[in-house]
Protein backbone atom coordinates (compact mmCIF):
# COMPACT_ATOMS: atom_id res chain seq x y z
CA UNK A 1 0.00 0.00 0.00
CA UNK A 2 2.79 2.39 -0.85
CA UNK A 3 0.77 4.51 -3.31
CA UNK A 4 -0.55 7.94 -2.38
CA UNK A 5 -4.02 7.66 -0.85
CA UNK A 6 -6.70 9.23 -3.11
CA UNK A 7 -8.81 11.93 -1.50
CA UNK A 8 -12.00 9.85 -1.67
CA UNK A 9 -10.48 7.03 0.43
CA UNK A 10 -9.45 6.90 4.07
CA UNK A 11 -7.69 4.51 6.43
CA UNK A 12 -10.21 5.59 9.07
CA UNK A 13 -12.96 3.52 7.47
CA UNK A 14 -13.39 -0.11 6.36
CA UNK A 15 -16.04 -2.44 4.97
CA UNK A 16 -15.72 -5.62 7.02
CA UNK A 17 -17.16 -8.80 8.45
CA UNK A 18 -17.51 -8.85 12.24
CA UNK A 19 -17.96 -12.13 14.15
CA UNK A 20 -21.05 -12.54 16.35
CA UNK A 21 -20.87 -12.26 20.12
CA UNK A 22 -21.12 -16.01 20.71
CA UNK A 23 -17.67 -16.72 19.21
CA UNK A 24 -15.76 -13.58 20.18
CA UNK A 25 -14.53 -14.71 23.61
CA UNK A 26 -11.69 -17.07 22.57
CA UNK A 27 -10.57 -14.72 19.79
CA UNK A 28 -10.40 -11.72 22.08
CA UNK A 29 -8.66 -13.67 24.84
CA UNK A 30 -5.77 -14.24 22.44
CA UNK A 31 -5.85 -10.84 20.74
CA UNK A 32 -5.73 -9.07 24.09
CA UNK A 33 -2.30 -10.61 24.69
CA UNK A 34 -0.85 -10.93 21.20
CA UNK A 35 -2.43 -8.31 18.91
CA UNK A 36 -0.89 -4.84 19.13
CA UNK A 37 -3.96 -3.43 17.36
CA UNK A 38 -6.38 -4.81 19.97
CA UNK A 39 -7.39 -1.39 21.30
CA UNK A 40 -8.10 0.12 17.88
CA UNK A 41 -9.68 -2.73 15.92
CA UNK A 42 -12.50 -5.13 16.85
CA UNK A 43 -12.07 -8.72 15.62
CA UNK A 44 -12.76 -8.43 11.91
CA UNK A 45 -12.13 -9.50 8.34
CA UNK A 46 -11.60 -6.49 6.09
CA UNK A 47 -13.38 -6.71 2.75
CA UNK A 48 -12.52 -3.22 1.46
CA UNK A 49 -9.83 -1.13 3.17
CA UNK A 50 -9.22 1.76 2.89
CA UNK A 51 -12.86 2.64 2.29
CA UNK A 52 -14.79 5.76 1.26
CA UNK A 53 -14.13 8.95 3.21
CA UNK A 54 -17.78 9.72 3.97
CA UNK A 55 -18.77 6.13 4.46
CA UNK A 56 -21.78 6.51 6.75
CA UNK A 57 -24.83 5.76 4.66
CA UNK A 58 -22.89 4.68 1.57
CA UNK A 59 -24.54 1.27 1.48
CA UNK A 60 -28.02 2.73 1.84
CA UNK A 61 -27.46 5.39 -0.81
CA UNK A 62 -26.40 2.74 -3.29
CA UNK A 63 -29.41 0.58 -2.32
CA UNK A 64 -27.00 -2.34 -2.19
CA UNK A 65 -28.42 -5.72 -1.17
CA UNK A 66 -26.17 -8.63 -2.20
CA UNK A 67 -27.77 -11.90 -3.18
CA UNK A 68 -28.69 -14.40 -0.49
CA UNK A 69 -26.13 -16.77 -1.99
CA UNK A 70 -23.48 -14.87 -0.04
CA UNK A 71 -25.17 -15.51 3.31
CA UNK A 72 -23.25 -18.63 4.23
CA UNK A 73 -22.07 -20.52 7.27
CA UNK A 74 -18.32 -20.09 7.58
CA UNK A 75 -15.85 -21.81 9.86
CA UNK A 76 -13.00 -19.73 11.22
CA UNK A 77 -10.61 -22.43 12.25
CA UNK A 78 -7.69 -22.98 14.55
CA UNK A 79 -4.89 -25.42 13.70
CA UNK A 80 -5.59 -29.12 13.27
CA UNK A 81 -4.08 -31.85 11.13
CA UNK A 82 -6.32 -31.27 8.12
CA UNK A 83 -4.62 -28.65 5.99
CA UNK A 84 -7.79 -26.86 4.96
CA UNK A 85 -8.46 -25.61 8.51
CA UNK A 86 -4.91 -24.77 9.55
CA UNK A 87 -4.00 -21.39 11.00
CA UNK A 88 -1.84 -19.32 8.70
CA UNK A 89 0.70 -16.55 9.04
CA UNK A 90 2.05 -13.75 6.91
CA UNK A 91 5.84 -13.54 7.12
CA UNK A 92 6.78 -9.90 6.65
CA UNK A 93 10.39 -10.70 7.55
CA UNK A 94 12.33 -13.21 9.63
CA UNK A 95 11.31 -11.35 12.77
CA UNK A 96 7.80 -10.22 11.81
CA UNK A 97 4.84 -12.58 11.39
CA UNK A 98 1.09 -12.02 11.53
CA UNK A 99 -0.97 -15.00 12.71
CA UNK A 100 -4.55 -15.26 11.53
CA UNK A 101 -7.53 -17.55 11.22
CA UNK A 102 -8.61 -18.57 7.73
CA UNK A 103 -12.03 -19.26 6.30
CA UNK A 104 -13.19 -22.43 4.59
CA UNK A 105 -14.59 -22.45 1.09
CA UNK A 106 -14.55 -19.52 -1.33
CA UNK A 107 -17.79 -17.71 -0.43
CA UNK A 108 -16.04 -14.84 1.37
CA UNK A 109 -13.81 -14.29 -1.66
CA UNK A 110 -16.92 -14.22 -3.86
CA UNK A 111 -18.60 -11.72 -1.54
CA UNK A 112 -15.51 -9.49 -1.57
CA UNK A 113 -15.36 -9.61 -5.36
CA UNK A 114 -19.01 -8.55 -5.60
CA UNK A 115 -18.38 -5.66 -3.21
CA UNK A 116 -15.24 -4.68 -5.10
CA UNK A 117 -17.29 -4.47 -8.30
CA UNK A 118 -19.93 -2.36 -6.56
CA UNK A 119 -17.42 -0.02 -4.90
CA UNK A 120 -15.03 0.04 -7.84
CA UNK A 121 -13.41 3.28 -6.67
CA UNK A 122 -12.02 1.46 -3.60
CA UNK A 123 -9.16 0.04 -5.63
CA UNK A 124 -6.00 1.08 -3.81
CA UNK A 125 -5.03 -2.43 -2.69
CA UNK A 126 -4.50 -4.51 -5.83
CA UNK A 127 -3.12 -7.58 -4.07
CA UNK A 128 -5.05 -10.84 -4.29
CA UNK A 129 -7.68 -10.84 -1.56
CA UNK A 130 -7.02 -13.28 1.29
CA UNK A 131 -9.77 -13.31 3.94
CA UNK A 132 -8.15 -13.41 7.35
CA UNK A 133 -8.99 -12.68 10.96
CA UNK A 134 -5.82 -11.49 12.68
CA UNK A 135 -5.21 -12.84 16.19
CA UNK A 136 -1.72 -11.50 16.78
CA UNK A 137 1.82 -10.78 15.73
CA UNK A 138 5.01 -12.72 16.45
CA UNK A 139 8.66 -11.69 16.21
CA UNK A 140 10.04 -15.23 16.08
CA UNK A 141 9.06 -18.75 15.07
CA UNK A 142 8.93 -19.73 18.75
CA UNK A 143 6.41 -16.96 19.52
CA UNK A 144 4.40 -17.87 16.44
CA UNK A 145 4.06 -21.47 17.62
CA UNK A 146 3.18 -20.24 21.10
CA UNK A 147 0.44 -18.03 19.67
CA UNK A 148 -0.97 -20.89 17.59
CA UNK A 149 -1.08 -23.13 20.67
CA UNK A 150 -2.78 -20.36 22.64
CA UNK A 151 -5.61 -19.85 20.15
CA UNK A 152 -6.02 -23.61 19.81
CA UNK A 153 -6.37 -23.96 23.57
CA UNK A 154 -8.80 -21.06 23.92
CA UNK A 155 -11.07 -22.39 21.17
CA UNK A 156 -11.02 -25.90 22.65
CA UNK A 157 -12.06 -24.46 26.03
CA UNK A 158 -14.86 -22.50 24.34
CA UNK A 159 -16.36 -25.40 22.40
CA UNK A 160 -18.89 -27.85 23.75
CA UNK A 161 -17.86 -31.48 24.06
CA UNK A 162 -19.83 -32.32 20.92
CA UNK A 163 -17.82 -29.80 18.90
CA UNK A 164 -14.37 -30.79 20.15
CA UNK A 165 -13.54 -32.75 17.01
CA UNK A 166 -14.09 -29.69 14.81
CA UNK A 167 -11.81 -27.27 16.67
CA UNK A 168 -13.24 -24.36 14.74
CA UNK A 169 -15.57 -21.42 15.20
CA UNK A 170 -18.75 -21.26 13.12
CA UNK A 171 -20.65 -18.14 12.32
CA UNK A 172 -23.44 -17.42 9.89
CA UNK A 173 -22.12 -14.65 7.65
CA UNK A 174 -25.25 -12.69 6.80
CA UNK A 175 -24.19 -9.05 7.21
CA UNK A 176 -21.39 -6.67 6.26
CA UNK A 177 -20.44 -3.63 8.33
CA UNK A 178 -19.00 -0.20 7.74
CA UNK A 179 -16.67 0.56 10.64
CA UNK A 180 -15.11 3.96 11.22
CA UNK A 181 -12.83 5.74 13.68
CA UNK A 182 -12.86 9.44 14.48
CA UNK A 183 -9.06 9.74 14.63
CA UNK A 184 -6.12 7.58 13.64
CA UNK A 185 -5.65 6.56 17.27
CA UNK A 186 -9.36 6.01 17.88
CA UNK A 187 -11.22 2.71 17.95
CA UNK A 188 -13.25 1.52 14.97
CA UNK A 189 -17.00 1.58 15.65
CA UNK A 190 -19.96 0.37 13.58
CA UNK A 191 -21.58 3.21 11.63
CA UNK A 192 -23.56 1.26 9.02
CA UNK A 193 -24.45 -2.29 8.02
CA UNK A 194 -26.37 -4.24 5.42
CA UNK A 195 -27.94 -7.68 5.70
CA UNK A 196 -26.89 -9.86 2.80
CA UNK A 197 -29.88 -10.40 0.57
CA UNK A 198 -31.85 -8.08 2.82
CA UNK A 199 -32.34 -4.50 3.93
CA UNK A 200 -30.08 -1.77 5.28
CA UNK A 201 -29.80 -1.82 9.07
CA UNK A 202 -28.36 1.35 10.59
Amino acid sequence: MGRRLPLHLTYKCALALLPPDNIIAPIEAVRRVHDRHFQRWPPHINLLYPFLSSASGQLARRNYAPSEQYATRQKYSTPRLEQHVRARSFSHSGTSKTVWLRTTGCQVEELQAALQDEFFECNLDIRRFTPHLTVGQADSEFIRRELVTDIQTKVREHLTQADQGLLGLDWYVDRVFVIERKSYKGRFEIVDSVQLGGQIAT
